[in-house]
């Protein structure tokens, strides 16, 4: 005879999962950010913002890392107004760097501008080449965080023993 509890475990577990998937579908992934739909009063919502987070943060209130999140989500939400165009860079790259710098997220604004970067690296924008600089410099950085990871060296490690070749190495 075989044990149910672990029957039971993946049951509780799929029903989680399942109660989670409704949760998201009824409340929906993400807020609806209110944005002006003229582009420089939108970047200028947007620093009025971060500078009610920076004020916050100088004072030392514990709202200072919710301020910037608000920040860093408004800008996304005036990159998604504007995709393509140079407000909506900016907005990007101003997201990115307060993921970054503020609430200590290299991976997450590496993932929001990356796609930006795509989208624009075809284009004349003025933005493109400190979008793409900035989007390097994310990389770099979550690169040496990468290092430091002990399944980073393990897979170093058996890049080296397969002699990086394509045929068998895993990256």
């Amino acid at each position: 005879m075989t044990d149910p509890r672990p029957r039971r475990r993946t049951v509780r577990l799929l029903a989680a999962l399942v109660l989670a998937a409704l949760a998201f579908g009824v409340a929906g992934c993400g807020q609806n950010v209110p944005v002006d739909p003229v582009p420089e009063k939108a970047l200028a919502a947007g620093a009025q913002k971060e500078q009610a987070a920076q004020q916050a943060q100088t004072s030392g209130s514990a709202e200072a890392s919710k301020l910037w999140t608000e920040a860093a989500n408004y800008y996304t939400a005036v990159e998604k107004k504007f995709p393509g165009q140079s407000p909506g860079v900016q907005a990007a790259m101003k997201a990115a760097r307060i993921t970054d710098e503020q609430l200590k997220n290299t991976y997450g604004a590496w993932t929001a501008l990356r796609p930006v970067v795509r989208q624009i690296s075809q284009t004349a924008l003025p933005e493109k080449d400190e979008a793409q600089k900035l989007l390097i410099a994310l990389e770099d950085k979550q690169d040496k965080v990468n290092s430091a990871s002990p399944f980073f060296v393990a897979m170093d490690v058996l890049v080296r023993i397969f002699g990086g070749n394509p045929a068998v190495s895993p990256v």
